[in-house]
């Protein structure tokens, strides 16, 4: 390989790393901005959010006296929760389990 060539290389690499960053910086951003936005959660979003079907949710998360205690439920019966209490309280719940 000429110089030439490692330059170009080099100069692709740093390039590539560069791009890479702001993308990921952007994307998590976006999260970040996406989070703040919403005030509550229903189950199917706070399933979504921790990788689990809503039936483990049910199980695991929502039976769970901490989660019990901040849902709010309307007359048709859907469950909400407040974002802030609720990401807290998962995080407890699965920090938790046996791993």
């Amino acid at each position: 390989m000429d110089e030439e060539t490692g330059l170009k290389n080099a100069l692709y690499d740093l390039v590539y790393k560069i791009l890479s960053k702001m993308l990921k910086e952007s994307i998590e951003l976006s999260i970040e901005r996406l989070n703040l936005e919403k005030d509550t959660f229903d189950r199917k979003e706070i399933a979504r959010r921790n990788s689990m079907s809503l039936s483990t949710a049910e199980r695991e998360i929502f039976n769970d006296p901490r989660m019990i205690a901040i849902e709010r439920k309307k007359p048709n019966g859907k469950c909400y929760y407040e974002a802030k209490e609720a990401k807290r309280i998962c995080k407890e719940i699965i920090s938790e389990w046996d791993g």
